[in-house]
């Protein structure tokens, strides 16, 4: 019987596990350095970098959806209906806030333009629900923000909602 129960245990852990695994060509670790440092807004000017692993990314995936299943059932704007969760390519960057507290960063891309998404931040202006912000307090355990970029005015090609795809800013 004893067995039965662990093997029981055992299989409800690993089929958690496995829901909450984010496969590793649809995400890169960026390091925290200047570039991503003037990507955040100002309460992050203190902090320093920090490791990341591909297990880290894995254990904050049940809170990102989370956060996304809230964000869809929530908004009633049109414009800001999000793309399917395995449909974004994902930026982490990792740090140490002020407080010690260890965070991340993330940027959510349902499109990479052609860009080298996996070595460097892509700052894109506007882009509606195609640009994802999240941050993650690790230390909490807590999504502190959820947020998609603005949309854009300008006519470029169509996405499935209906709108432009956003211009892609090259910022220096």
């Amino acid at each position: 019987m004893r067995t039965i129960f662990l093997l029981c245990i055992s299989c409800c852990w690993l089929q958690v596990h496995a829901q909450f695994h984010v496969d590793t060509p649809h995400y890169t670790i960026l390091p925290y350095n200047d570039q991503t440092k003037s990507m955040l807004d100002g309460r992050w000017d203190k902090a320093r970098g920090d490791s990341l692993s591909p297990e880290g990314v894995d254990g904050m995936e049940g809170l990102i959806l989370d956060a996304y299943q809230q964000w869809t059932r929530d908004t009633s704007n049109k414009w800001n209906r999000l793309f399917p969760l395995n449909q974004y390519r994902r930026q982490y960057v990792a740090l140490v806030n002020q407080k010690g507290e260890h965070e991340v960063w993330i940027q959510m891309l349902c499109e990479t333009w052609g860009r080298d998404w996996k070595h460097e931040i892509l700052v894109v202006d506007d882009g509606g629900p195609c640009i994802v912000h999240i941050h993650v307090n690790r230390t909490t355990r807590k999504v502190t923000q959820f947020v998609t970029n603005g949309v854009a005015s300008i006519q470029r090609k169509p996405n499935p909602f209906g709108r432009t795809n956003p211009v892609l800013a090259k910022r220096s």
